[in-house]
This record gives structure tokens, sequence and C-alpha cells, in this order.
């Protein structure tokens, strides 16, 4: 993973320097109006009460049930993956 994220860590500094473009700052708030500034908010705000509420439940589940939890999302996506190729 760490040879993936240099190849594509050199790739976007390359590309960046032949085709002269400046690096936009990641956490840029440019808005188009003021009804576009309220959504992105409002959608921020959203996502980090779930993350909040997500972690509260998550913490009081036991180690155990955490683990079967995360198998069969995993279980589901590896039945699904595999029909399609089919």
């Amino acid at each position: 993973m760490a040879t993936l994220g240099l190849l594509l860590f050199l790739f976007n500094t390359v590309m960046r320097k032949l085709l002269k473009v400046e690096r936009k700052n990641i956490f840029s708030s440019t808005y188009i109006n003021d009804k576009h500034k309220w959504i992105d908010r409002t959608i921020r705000i959203i996502f980090i009460i779930v993350l909040l509420i997500g972690f509260i439940v998550n913490s009081g589940r036991e180690p155990l049930e955490k683990n079967l939890v995360f198998g069969i999302i995993l279980y589901s996506l590896s039945i699904s993956l595999s029909n399609g190729n089919s």
C-alpha cells in the first residue's frame, strides 16, 4: 500500500509540473452562492453527527459482535462480486 501511495503521489507531482497546474488546497471553501454554502455546511454537520452516533453505538458492542458484522459484510460483498463475474 505504501508503494501504491508513493506511485500516486509521484504521478500527481509529475502531471502537475508537466501541465503547469497549481495545487489546490484540500480544505478550500469556495462557494457559488449562499444556498450552496448552507447545503455544504448542513451535509457536513449531518455527517459528523452520524459519525458520532456510529462511534457511540459501536463502542458499546462486544469485540466478537463487531467482527461478526464485518465478516457478514465481507461475505455478502464477495458473494455479490462472484455472481457478477459469472
